[in-house]
């Protein structure tokens, strides 16, 4: 018996033993598998790192060759306007030293110049005094001579001397004398006395002055216009005895048309506001009746609205091929002003299919 418990106590404890490795070496496989699958996923996530970080490279290598590329361009641009600014900097070197020449010259010429016109001025000065003198001396001369000097007169004919020559030495006629009067004054006889009184006037004494800068000197007193005076007035009514009949008489037809077409268009213009002024008094009238008549047609305007609703009411709800007769009515309806009588349109009749 005592044999028999020892030979099941060694087989026990090696059945134990034995449960023991089989239980252990399943938990040492369970740990090992998990720890592959934990390699497996770090490994996957490392692959996908792995194509991430090579595309980044990729991409980083493209933009180095890129920033390559475009540095090499800045140095050659570099060294291009490194060279066009010495070519720059030479040309303006030359031209700053040829104005500096160029303004020395100039302000040697300029001193020059300066110089001369001094002297000029000076000569200017000089010569002008000189010139004062002999013009003085000359003036004092020619009027010596000038005053002792017989003339004729152009309007008068007659001889003067300048010394003598006054504002009422030359006395004319305005007129050619007929039979023995003179019409410009009325005086009677061929040696009367002249009613325009004026200085003597020579022929050599015509002169351009303003006239010939087209400044008009003369002035007419009949027409107060420029230009003529007042015995060579184209607007004078009268008969000139001294022009030509003929030039005379077309000229008081021009005068005679010209004032009837004056006259006649002034009768048109009063003539329209005349028209104008009845009519704005007319159109007046006929506002303040219609004013007044306001409340006299009550009736007819109330038939006229019930009129229209009728007729709105036919077209939405009744189709009509046919047009509406309509037929006028006049009814005389005399208002208290005395107005003319109303015509009023109603329907008579409407034909259906």
């Amino acid at each position: 018996m005592q044999l028999e418990k020892e030979i099941m106590g060694e087989r026990l404890t090696g059945l134990y033993l034995a449960l023991d490795n089989i239980v252990g070496n399943y938990g040492l496989c369970i740990k090992i598998r998990t720890e592959h699958e934990i390699v497996l996923k770090n490994f996957k996530e490392s692959l996908l790192i792995l194509e991430d970080t090579k595309k980044n490279l990729s991409h980083i290598l493209r933009e180095r060759d890129m920033l390559m590329r475009d540095h090499i361009e800045l140095n050659d641009i570099k060294s291009d306007l490194l060279t066009q600014k010495e070519k720059m900097a030479k040309v303006f070197k030359e031209k700053f030293t040829t104005m500096q020449k160029e303004l020395t010259q100039a302000i040697e010429s300029r001193e020059l110049f300066k110089a001369k016109q001094e002297e000029t001025e000076k000569k200017y000065i000089d010569i002008s005094e000189e010139f004062k003198k002999f013009k003085h001396k000359v003036k004092i001369k020619f009027t010596s001579v000038h005053e002792k000097e017989e003339k004729f007169c152009k309007n008068c004919q007659k001889s003067y001397f300048e010394s003598e020559n006054y504002n009422w030495s030359c006395r004319v006629h305005a007129s050619k004398i007929t039979g023995d009067t003179w019409w410009c004054c009325g005086k009677i006889g061929k040696d009367a006395i002249g009613c325009m009184v004026s200085r003597h006037m020579g022929k050599e004494e015509e002169d351009p002055k303003e006239d010939d800068f087209g400044i008009p000197t003369k002035f007419c007193s009949a027409c107060k216009d420029y230009g003529h005076n007042f015995n060579e007035c184209f607007r004078d009514p009268n008969v000139k005895t001294n022009f030509e009949p003929d030039e005379e008489l077309r000229r008081l037809k021009d005068i005679s048309k010209n004032k009837r077409k004056a006259v006649q268009s002034v009768d048109m213009l009063n003539k329209m506001s005349f028209m104008l002024s009845n009519r704005s008094s007319l159109l007046q009238e006929t506002l303040d009746e219609f004013k007044q008549d306001d409340g006299f047609f009550d009736d007819v305007r109330d038939i006229k609205q019930e009129i229209e609703f009728h007729e709105n009411f036919n077209k939405v709800h009744i189709e009509v091929e046919q047009p509406r007769l309509v037929v006028p009515r006049k009814t005389d309806i005399k208002k208290r002003s005395g107005a003319s009588p109303l015509t009023v349109y109603t329907n008579l009749g409407v034909e259906y299919d």
